[in-house]
Parts: C-alpha cells; structure tokens; sequence
C-alpha cells in the first residue's frame, strides 16, 4: 500500500498489477522435482578494479541447500543459507515455469513474490522418475550454479 498525505489529509493506495508469470506447476511436473539438493554457486569472473566501489559485506555462500516442496500447485523452496543476510526475502523461493524443463526462480518476501530472476534458468537432469540434480545459467549458457539431490 502507498500512502500520499498533504497536513492532516491521508489517502492511502493500494495498488495491485496483473502478474506477468504463472507460479502455478501440475503434480507431474513437481513429482521429480521434490527433494533437497547441495548447492554449489560458481565465482563470478573478477570485476575490473575501481577504487570507487565500496566492497560487498554481505557476499552470498558459495555452498548451500536447496529444498524443494509442492505446495497450493507452486514448487516452493527455501535457501539455507540464504543468498543474503542483511535483506530479507532471499531464503524463501517458488520456482516459475519457463518452457519446457526450465525454471525462473521467484524471491519470495513476507509471503509476496517480489522479484523474478528471468536473466537465468534452472534445468534439472531427470533420471527415471526423479530429478538427479539441476543446473543454473545466465542467457549467454554462463554457469552460475549446479545442485545434486541429496537423501
């Protein structure tokens, strides 16, 4: 909700928008899916120096877990670690269908989506009738991360 107020007059607006992304994934398609997965975030490829940047405090793990549910027809997951401490709604996630066996990841806050990272897709290998692991890449197929199911 946004509030505009001039002296003693307050009107707030609540503002609401049509989403742009389905969260919504059928049971087949979570089934394989469903599990926790050890996370390894690749390096990014170092940045030029600049003397004017302050450096990052709060630089995301490089190693994490993933775990994935089903839950109201969303595949829902939680970081742990989360990617950030000092701002919340990095350890809450959904992960939106894209096309075919890709995945967005949706950054969950307070329960709202809040952010979709549609600059990369989520793949995940599926063997039988699970999924083995998933990797994470940029548009330009750059690796960003890979994920193996563990017990």
């Amino acid at each position: 909700t946004l509030a505009v107020q001039w002296d003693t007059v307050y009107v707030p607006l609540k503002i609401a928008v049509a989403p742009s992304y389905n969260t919504k994934v059928t049971a087949e398609v979570a089934r394989p899916i469903v599990g926790k997965y050890q996370v390894h975030f690749e390096a990014p490829p170092p940045a030029p120096a600049d003397t004017t940047v302050i450096p990052e405090s709060d630089t995301p793990p490089t190693n994490l877990t993933f775990t994935i549910r089903y839950e109201g027809s969303e595949l829902r997951a939680v970081m742990d670690p989360p990617m950030a401490k000092t701002e919340s709604g990095y350890t809450d996630w959904v992960l939106i269908p894209a096309r075919g066996s890709y995945f967005y990841l949706g950054r969950m806050d307070g329960g709202q989506l809040v952010e979709i990272f549609d600059f990369a897709t989520v793949r995940f290998t599926i063997a039988g009738d699970r999924a083995t692991g998933f990797e994470e890449r940029m548009q330009n197929d750059q690796l960003l991360g890979t994920g193996k199911r563990v017990p």
